[in-house]
Order: structure tokens, then sequence, then C-alpha cells
């Protein structure tokens, strides 16, 4: 049984100069997006978070009629351009977001990491390839046909934390910081709040660590040959763990070789008893429990003139059965 409240909750966050990083290197839809229609966006987006939360937690969220009545009268001033209602509408997302009721437990597990200098990283075979050259690399996020693989191992400036209380005037608390400049990343909480999966790298490859929620107890879990990377993991309910890994020796069609695939694999948790669940030709990402058990996870449907933007929502049993789109 899950506990009503883990005693730590999860909040993945990725710490970087989100400004510079879209007037360095702006997509080629940004530049034709007007202020109006980015503020029209974030008001839409409040409203749908306000009543959500509304719905999911009635009582527990007695704020949300006032929150909508609030944003109703701000946004036609914010779309006119007032600066006051800016400032007016900034601090009512705050109020609204910050007064869901899973944030009650006070304290926040967050990632904390450094952008690195992109203009130092990228050679030229990578831009005649295309090598994770996009937004993204500079924050340890590949682009959208690669996984893992295709980042720098080391030379990370990174660590997992706890923030407490949860807010802008809580303290970060270093939880796990690696001694040897690697990545850590992709968080999985357990639901008893008391330990968490994440990804490591080190000079060889990737691989699935474990840690107590106090710091403690650090643990290699994955267990795979050198030239096999292990990533973004997540507990499963019979106890075992779900994860994403490149033992299937695959590789994007259209890269020639030099992006590695992703496939989701079961272990044991000690690393033993390893078995592929997904056989899929391109990447299988993210997966993650359903309250009924089941697994949800990203997939990559390598078919249709837009395919390289499409990622289906896909559920299967926990043993690898029943896979189906959500």
């Amino acid at each position: 049984m899950k506990p009503d409240r883990p005693s730590l909750l999860l909040l993945l966050l990725l710490t970087f100069a989100g400004t510079a990083l879209a007037a360095t290197n702006p997509p080629p839809a940004a530049r034709t997006v007007s202020q109006a229609d980015i503020t029209s966006r974030e008001c839409r987006t409040l409203r749908l978070a306000i009543e959500d939360l509304s719905q999911t937690f009635g009582a527990r969220y007695p704020q949300g009629r006032e929150f909508l009545r609030r944003l109703d009268a701000v946004e036609p001033r914010l779309l006119a351009g007032d600066a006051a209602a800016r400032e007016e509408f900034v601090q009512l997302r705050r109020e609204a977001l910050l007064a869901n009721p899973l944030l009650d437990a006070q304290r926040l597990l967050v990632l904390k990491r450094r952008p690195k200098d992109v203009s130092k990283l990228i050679t030229d075979h990578d831009r005649q390839i295309g090598f994770s050259a996009g937004p993204g690399r500079d924050i340890g996020m590949p682009s959208n046909h690669e996984c893992n693989s295709s980042l720098e191992r080391t030379d990370y400036d990174n660590e997992l934390c706890v923030l407490s209380p949860i807010g802008p005037r809580g303290e970060l608390r270093t939880l796990h910081r690696p001694a040897d400049a690697a990545y850590v990343g992709e968080v999985d909480l357990h639901w008893d709040g008391r330990r968490l999966l994440f990804t490591k790298s080190d000079a060889t490859n990737w691989k699935v660590f474990e840690l107590r929620a106090d710091g403690s107890g650090l643990r290699q879990v994955s267990q795979m040959p050198d030239d096999v990377d292990s990533f973004d993991a997540c507990y499963l309910p019979n106890g075992r763990i779900i994860f994403g890994s490149t033992a299937a020796y695959q590789s994007v069609p259209c890269w020639h070789g030099q992006k590695r695939v992703s496939n989701l694999y079961l272990m044991n948790a000690d690393g033993s008893g390893v078995r592929q669940v997904c056989f899929d030709q391109d990447h299988d990402f993210h997966p993650t429990v359903l309250p009924n058990g089941q697994v949800l996870y990203h997939r990559w449907d390598y078919t249709g003139i837009s395919h390289i933007y499409l990622r289906e929502l896909m559920v299967m049993n926990p043993d690898g059965t029943g896979n189906s789109r959500r």
C-alpha cells in the first residue's frame, strides 16, 4: 500500500538561463510568435492548472475559485501590456501553484545543474552530423532523436538537493554531489519516500544508482557490460525496476549508426535478472507507474511525415505484456 503522503516529494528542476538560451539559439517557430501569443498561452496554461487542481483536490484546494476570479480580472490588462498586471500575474501564478496540497510535505527533491559553455563543446564534426548541437546539450538534455548515450559522460556541475521549506525563501541542502563531475539526473522517488533511483555517468558508461532520502546508502544498481548504457529507471510495485538501456545495440536508422537507441528492460533490485520488455526500432523513454499498476512510457514511432516529432504514450503491464497505445 502506498502512503497518502510520501515523506519526500519529487520535482525535477533543471536550473538554466532560459532567456539566454532562447536569445542565442531560438527555434524557428519562436521567431514568429508575438508577445501577445506568449501571454495568452501563459494565461491559458495557468487556468488549466488551477482547474485541474480544483477538480483533483476539491476541498483541499479551497482557493481555486478565487484564483480563477483573479485571473479573469488580470488577463485583459495583461494582454493590453500593463506592466503592473504582469507583476500581479506572476504573484498569482506563484500562489496558485504553490497551493498544491501535494507540497504540504515542505520538502522538495531538486536537481540543480549549471549550464555548460556550448561554444566549447560543439565541434565542426558535431555541426555536420547534428550531434546534440541543439538547445539542451548545455544542460544535459539530448535532442528528441537521441538518448543519454549522445551526451558527454563527464564535466557536469550538478547535484541532487532538498529544498525546504518549499518556496522562494527555501534553503537548498545537498543530498548527493558526484566527486568526479559526473552527470546525475532522471530521478525516481520510491513511493515510501525513503529512497530514490537516479542516473549517474562515469568515463565508461551510464548507470542506474540508488540513494536513501537522507543522502546515505549510495549503491550502483545496474550491472551491465561496459559498452551498454543504463538510465531513466523507475520502481515497480512488484519490487523490480524498469529502465532504459542500449543493450539491444540498435541505432536510429537515418543516423547511420551514430545514435544509439534506448529500449525498456526489467531488472531485480540488485541489478540481476535483466530482461528486455520493449522491442522497438527506435527509442522508448520515461517509464512511470500508473495508479492501476501499469507502466506508462513514450515510444517513438518512426512513421509518417512528422515522425521526428512523434512520441506516442504507450501502456503495458509491468512484465511487458498487454502493450497498447494510451
